[in-house]
């Protein structure tokens, strides 16, 4: 413990936390004002509640960044990728994120285009997308969640029937790059 906190490089302490397993003593690194000792220190905790307090409240982003992506709990990642102020932050709690409807949310709900382009490149249902490309006011992410339409029978549908000729042209030209 005395490593963790007084050696002199990072490395070391770094190297002395890499074998620290005491819940008590990972806990009170995590209060430590050196966010170095605390990022590296997130890595050992297991406890869930612990990484979310680091997650959702450490004032140090790197720390916050390292901490989202090691919570199982899907509703907190998209509250941190929904809130933090922290771009990096954001991103780390959309990797791993699978929940379709938390995804769609955010890309409905944030006021980060970064965040909102991040989480839509996680959406995989096509009928989600194209609900997206309809309805989204915004027309970067209309034509983004088009573009990643890859079911060959929605694009045939929009290229028939689409009242939006836009859509209706970039179906087209989809569906004709897909056979070409």
């Amino acid at each position: 413990f005395q490593i963790a906190t007084n050696a002199p490089n990072l490395g070391s302490r770094n190297e002395a936390i890499a074998f620290l397993t005491d819940e008590k003593l990972l806990t009170e690194l995590l209060k430590n004002e050196d966010w170095h000792i605390r990022k590296q220190t997130i890595m050992k905790v297991r406890d869930q509640q612990q990484i979310a307090q680091i997650a959702l409240h450490d004032p140090d982003g790197y720390v916050r960044e390292q901490a989202a992506p090691l919570l199982t709990d899907q509703k907190l990642r998209a509250q941190i990728a929904l809130n933090d102020t922290d771009s990096h932050v954001r991103n780390a709690a959309l990797e791993g994120l699978s929940d379709t409807i938390l995804l769609l949310s955010i890309v409905l709900q944030s006021t980060y285009r970064e965040t909102q382009l991040n989480a839509l490149q996680l959406i995989g249902n096509a009928e989600i997308l194209l609900e997206i490309a309809r309805a989204n006011p915004n027309q970067e992410l209309r034509k983004k969640a088009f573009s990643q339409i890859n079911d060959s029978h929605v694009l045939n549908q929009i290229a028939l029937s689409e009242s939006d000729q836009e859509l209706r042209s970039l179906a087209i030209k989809l569906l004709t790059d897909k056979t070409i």
